[in-house]
């Protein structure tokens, strides 16, 4: 282990010791701005554990301006920094945005979060008799039964094939032709299992009912509406001037440059969604709202409601925090008496985190161009030191 990721976890505890004794003695504008620098040593923690050549993040708190911040460089061994604009992989934070244009759809009549999934898809063919009952709601809560992408054993370039990428419009409807042979963990709502596959195949229900891809869909819906000028889901169009790359942790414990970017479009419902800090603030904002930002109105504020609501699903496995339920794709963590809504992402060369608080108006995403072993772990206790601090929530 590197000498910055053992100092990462000690930084973490000094960091939040400093900010209590700062506390006690600092006048308001003092602590203002003591807040952020705590926020800032933090994060500087995180990137460490990470050994992230950079890490961004942005945050969101009543009363204040948003605090944006870029560390580190774009790529090992280049002098261009990260900024605020650079775009990062965001891995699974791709999964809110499918939730809220479907959510979206239902508002129109076009779709029920009951309705079973083959009155949409009759096309689609699973090796097990009870895919019948499956409906869009175990699809967004991860209770269908289907199986993950990444399977035991496989590393994210089999599985995903990030090395052999397809950009084509067909590649989705091929991909899910493909599922013909996945059967069921267990029978739809019986269980609880992260499934990249069910946002796949949500996505493809976005394109039979909008009769346009899904990276075009999610773009009318969400991206233009609310000015996320620079984010995109498909990789060819994205602005490859500030770019991150992605950068994994060899056998050695080295920081390496990868030579396989991830991206492949048929995995876009679950993953592919390129963005920046500037442009995640503003889905920040609009995710703190009642379902409009800046007069663009997406949601009626009842589906908004509706969108977080915890699920009497039970998550028995993997690596959510105590007490966590799954909302519309959301995963609502409760900490400190209040509820707090989710999303990690992982994958090749990049981790990432976004969460919110609507009952104390706050929120914070934060995205970093390495992965080791630790995954996401650095990142939650980044933003769970930062609320348990009360470095977030206003004063």
């Amino acid at each position: 282990m590197s000498a910055r990721r053992t100092m990462g976890r000690r930084d973490f505890l000094a960091a939040g010791a400093a900010l209590t004794v700062a506390g006690l003695s600092a006048g308001p504008a003092d602590a203002a701005e003591s807040t952020d620098t705590s926020i800032d040593a933090l994060a500087a923690a995180a990137r460490a554990e990470l050994d992230a050549p950079a890490l961004a993040f942005g945050v969101i708190r009543r009363g204040r301006e948003p605090l944006l911040r870029a560390l580190g460089v774009r790529s090992l061994g280049k002098p261009a920094p990260a900024s605020t604009r650079t775009l990062f992989h965001m891995a699974s934070v791709t999964k809110p945005f499918v939730a809220t244009v479907l959510a979206q759809r239902v508002e129109q009549g076009r779709l029920r979060l009951r309705q079973h999934l083959m009155e949409v898809l009759p096309q689609l063919r699973l090796d097990d008799s009870r895919a019948a009952s499956i409906t869009i709601e175990h699809l967004l809560t991860h209770s269908s039964g289907l199986n993950d992408v990444r399977r035991p054993g496989m590393t994210d370039i089999e599985a995903f094939h990030w090395d052999r990428p397809e950009t084509d419009d067909a590649a989705l409807r091929r991909y899910v032709a493909r599922l013909s042979s996945e059967k069921l963990l267990f029978a739809p709502g019986q269980g609880f299992t992260y499934s990249d596959i069910g946002f796949e195949v949500l996505a493809r229900v976005i394109e039979v009912l909008d009769g346009v891809p899904f990276e075009t869909a999610v773009r009318r819906t969400i991206l233009e509406p609310l000015r996320m000028k620079r984010s995109t889901l498909f990789y060819p169009e994205a602005d490859k001037t500030d770019l991150a790359s992605p950068h994994v942790v060899d056998k050695a414990g080295q920081v390496q440059t990868s030579a396989v970017f991830p991206y492949n479009r048929p995995h876009a419902g679950s993953s592919t969604l390129l963005s920046c800090v500037e442009d995640m603030l503003r889905w920040v904002q609009f995710n703190l709202s009642d379902g409009a930002l800046d007069g663009a109105r997406i949601l009626a504020p009842e589906t908004v409601l509706n969108l977080r609501r915890p699920r009497p699903v039970e998550i028995t496995a993997g690596t959510f925090p105590p007490g966590a339920k799954p909302a519309l794709s959301w995963f609502v963590i409760p900490r400190n008496g209040r509820e707090i809504f989710a999303h990690p992402g992982h994958d090749l060369g990049f981790v990432s985190l976004c969460l919110f608080c609507p009952q104390d108006q706050y929120g914070l995403v934060v995205m970093t161009n390495c992965e080791n072993v630790q995954g996401t772990t650095p990142l939650r206790r980044f933003a769970f030191a930062a609320i348990d601090a009360g470095l977030l929530a206003p004063a």
